[in-house]
């Protein structure tokens, strides 16, 4: 909604006028264009191009013209920015290919865990239990996932799928569901970290996935991953190392991946190892601010050596 980006860009021009003496502007999202006096930035997960050609939110419902409008309205955004900060080498790529941005202009910024809490020590990994973290049950590729895991059970009657953070018209064996579990509820935040703890993989299969958060929490809990070879999650998920990439979305296929990785839990310990170390070396909060305070000082310092100069 145009007339809602100009409302955010009028409050953001309000709100900095309440904070004198900044020297530059980090936005969070492209929602907004604050027309400021000073190195301006942004900060976000996919390019409004990514979101239209996988119809993800609420672009399917709008018409070709309103897609172009928000692309450009996102275009006129990154054109302001002195740099773009997107979370991933997929939306930096975006950001370069569909809207011409160049290169060095581009800053791959990483996210991390949205807590902090140390994850508790994981259980042994051969207790074949499958974990689904997710609000949206369909786009998080819900029913693929499911339909692996009865394929699976033909071959490993005792596997689970312990489903968290929706509760989807699903009733049979193996599967269980816990519904939604709010980190900021008192317990809710151990409770999460208990069914990471359980689990021998996660898995996600989302048709669209602005980045995946979940993937980077699921990690630094121990768990191997199992993801779709696509948006960011080749990024996240090394291969055979922390878990593994599946590269159709085909039950028979995925049902293949976890009999696999579940019929060795000493690898699955290993990746589990792995994946943490990956995310505590890559995914954190500090290194992503490290990465956007160091491209924002070297800017303001090349704008001071050239007001100087003149």
């Amino acid at each position: 909604d145009l007339a809602a980006h100009e409302s955010n860009s009028r409050r953001a021009r309000a709100i900095a006028r309440t904070h004198p003496g900044y020297n530059a502007c980090l936005m969070y999202g492209t929602s907004f264009k604050p027309r400021l006096d000073v190195p301006t930035y942004c900060y976000f997960d996919a390019t409004t191009a990514q979101i239209g050609r996988f119809e993800g939110w609420a672009f399917r419902h709008f018409s070709e013209r309103a897609k172009r409008d928000i692309r450009e309205y996102q275009r006129e955004v990154f054109e302001h920015c002195t740099a773009i900060f997107p979370r991933s080498r997929w939306a930096a790529d975006s950001v370069r290919d569909d809207f011409g941005v160049p290169p060095d202009r581009i800053c791959v910024a990483g996210a991390g865990p949205n807590h902090y809490a140390e994850p508790p020590a994981h259980a042994p990994y051969d207790r074949r239990t499958i974990l689904f973290v997710g609000s949206q049950w369909e786009r998080k590729g819900g029913p693929l996932i499911l339909e692996a895991f009865r394929r699976l059970r033909r071959d490993l009657p005792d596997a689970r799928l312990v489903v968290v953070g929706c509760a989807p018209d699903v009733c049979e064996p193996g599967v269980e569901l816990v519904g939604r579990i709010r980190k900021d509820d008192p317990g809710g935040l151990d409770r999460l970290l208990r069914h990471y703890a359980e689990a021998s993989l996660f898995c996600i299969m989302s048709s669209f996935e602005p980045f995946g958060i979940v993937v980077v929490e699921a990690q630094n809990s121990y768990v191997p991953c199992v993801a779709p070879a696509r948006f960011a999650f080749p990024e996240m998920v090394v291969d055979g190392v922390t878990g593994r990439l599946v590269e159709r979305d085909d039950p028979a296929l995925l049902a293949t991946a976890f009999a696999d990785m579940l019929s060795d839990p000493a690898r699955l310990e290993a990746m589990g190892r792995a994946g943490h170390e990956h995310v505590r070396t890559h995914y954190t909060w500090e290194e992503a601010a490290r990465r956007i305070v160091a491209r924002v000082e070297r800017d303001l310092a090349a704008r001071s050596a050239s007001a100087h100069a003149r």
